[in-house]
């Protein structure tokens, strides 16, 4: 037969079974979520993270993406109606070619024929045709998990997109909470994989054919020659450069205003301005567009092209709002300088969860377990340990992403240090009556219920393996009781026995004595342990004279 478990493995297995099942748990939960509640909280603490390191200036600076805006101005200042004429966007494409533009976005759907100007139509695609760096937006209808072609047709709700031209997907999907935080570089259709807007340009500022789109394969995205962290299957997180208005903005109808273009002031005050092509100020000349990527888009609320994103102003609830052209400009901007978040791996947040649940647990319980009369502070100083942990939880997390761009999650350590803190009272309570009624058990029967509850509140007056003491040592029996017994029927004598036996008993427990033995008509009792008496001879004198003590001392 094996040995039997020594007490302090006993309590090591004890340890790292409550601290496995707290890691069951806990990843469960934050895995699973079946209620929906921890995924939000995490998310949250993602754009807190966004929130704290702030908007990266020196990324912006450098960055190869202009944006061209459709603003509530540029419907002031042009002389055509909304929607406008399509010689409009024509000319802006040829005034961005003539500038240097590298690669040109147009992140506008044109959903219907220009009645007024059907010439204008062909006019206009013919210009994107001639230009293949040109980009057009297409849109396709969503479900929740993913995107499916409807009803929109082969050109994806845009007239002028074909087989001839560059388009990209333009849908966005957001998470539960409506805020933006991830990107998908391609979605999937009956005809296959079609890129996403961002990717759309990207294959044409790398010349890449227009149909390329991302490989996935061991967590990552394999995309002109950059390896793309994922977030999920899916798609990656967006690392955002910054609220809106980060990148540089240029107003539409300062782009098309040339001198063969008149704006309203230009009409208005006589006075050509030129804003494009002037040969001192104007952007042609400029460098402004030399090589970059522009993207056209609006910058109109009401054009409901808006998202909430992990990243705002600062300044007010809500001011996290972002415009779809910056969104794809941040996209961009992180693939061609490889600026990625790099999200924790699974097996790294096992070991995390699992670590702090044992360190945690084995902690709080251990202290739980020293006996003193400062009790109260042995409370506190758990309760401390268990905020430092959080708080060193919360700081390092943040100082990973702001400084290395590594995300890990918060919710499922912090809930490892709270559901082990939890484990700990409870094992501690659970322990704690095991023990009490262990002692209830062992000494009911052989001392008074005082006694006992002097032992189940103060255990460690208990010493196991034998002890050194001086004691007072009681016995009695019955004078003559062999002579008695041998007149008496058994029955009678069994009744006279128990009498005596019971109120002999009653009279030690009384006294706070612990009977050892009963032994024929004999019983033997002593004083002075297990709980030390300091007048454990006056008790039992006071039981051989038949009188009650009282409580004790």
């Amino acid at each position: 037969m094996p040995a039997p478990l020594s007490k302090s493995t006993r309590t090591l297995f004890d340890y790292l079974a409550w601290s496995f099942a707290v890691s069951v748990i806990v990843l469960g939960a934050t895995q699973i979520d079946p209620f929906y509640v921890v995924q939000p909280v995490e998310s949250s603490l993602i754009d807190h993270r966004f929130q704290s390191r702030g908007p990266r200036t020196e990324t912006v600076d450098s960055s190869d993406i202009v944006i061209v805006e459709i603003s509530q101005a540029s419907f002031n200042s042009l002389p055509g109606k909304w929607p406008w004429p399509r010689s409009y966007y024509t000319h802006l494409i040829r005034n961005l070619e003539r500038a240097g533009a590298k690669a040109i976005g147009l992140d506008v759907i044109f959903s219907t024929p220009d009645v007024l100007d059907p010439a204008g139509d062909a006019e206009f695609r013919q210009t994107v045709r001639q230009n293949p760096n040109v980009v057009l937006a297409g849109k396709i209808e969503s479900e929740r998990r993913g995107y499916t072609i409807r009803s929109l047709g082969e050109n994806y709700g845009n007239i002028f997109v074909d087989s001839t031209v560059r388009f990209g997907v333009v849908n966005i999907q957001t998470d539960h909470d409506g805020v933006l935080r991830r990107y998908m570089p391609f979605t999937t259709s009956p005809a296959g994989q079609l890129p996403t807007f961002s990717f759309a340009v990207l294959n044409s500022f790398f010349e890449k054919p227009s149909s390329l789109t991302a490989l996935y394969g061991d967590g990552f995205f394999h995309f002109a020659g950059r390896t793309i962290p994922c977030y999920d299957e899916t798609s990656f997180l967006i690392n955002y450069c910054g609220p809106s208005g980060t990148f540089r903005r240029i107003r539409f109808e300062d782009v098309i205003d040339d001198k063969d273009f008149l704006t309203v002031d230009e009409k208005k005050y006589g006075l050509e301005i030129n804003t494009f092509d002037d040969p001192v100020y104007g952007y042609l000349n400029d460098g402004t567009f030399e090589g970059k990527i522009v993207l056209i888009g609006s910058t109109v609320p009401e054009d409901k092209d808006l998202f909430p994103v992990a990243i705002g102003q600062g300044r007010q609830e809500g001011d996290n709002q972002m415009y779809g052209a910056e969104i794809h400009a941040n996209v961009i901007q992180n693939i061609l300088h490889r600026d990625f978040i790099i999200r924790e791996w699974f097996w790294m947040n096992v070991a995390i969860v699992f670590g702090l649940s044992l360190f945690t647990f084995v902690y709080t319980a251990g202290l739980k377990s020293i006996k003193t009369k400062f009790s109260r502070l042995i409370e506190i100083l758990g309760f401390v340990i268990v905020s430092s942990e959080c708080f060193i939880i919360w700081t390092l997390s943040t100082q990973l992403f702001i400084r290395h761009n590594f995300l890990v999650e918060e919710m499922s350590p912090l809930l490892a240090v709270a559901f082990s803190y939890a484990a700990s009272l409870v094992y501690h309570f659970v322990k704690e009556r095991n023990q009490r009624f262990l002692i209830r058990g062992l000494f009911s029967r052989y001392v008074s219920p005082a006694v006992v509850d002097e032992i189940v509140n103060n255990p460690e007056k208990l010493h196991l393996g034998g002890e050194r003491k001086e004691l007072t040592v009681f016995f009695s029996d019955i004078e003559s009781f062999t002579r008695i017994s041998e007149k008496l029927e058994p029955e009678i004598l069994v009744a006279i026995l128990n009498e005596y036996m019971s109120m002999m008993t009653e009279l030690i427990f009384e006294n706070q004595g612990t009977l050892n033995k009963y032994e024929g008509d004999a019983i033997v009792a002593f004083w002075g342990a297990p709980i030390p008496q300091l007048d454990h001879a006056l008790r039992a004198k006071y039981v051989r004279g038949g009188r009650r003590r009282g409580s004790l001392p």
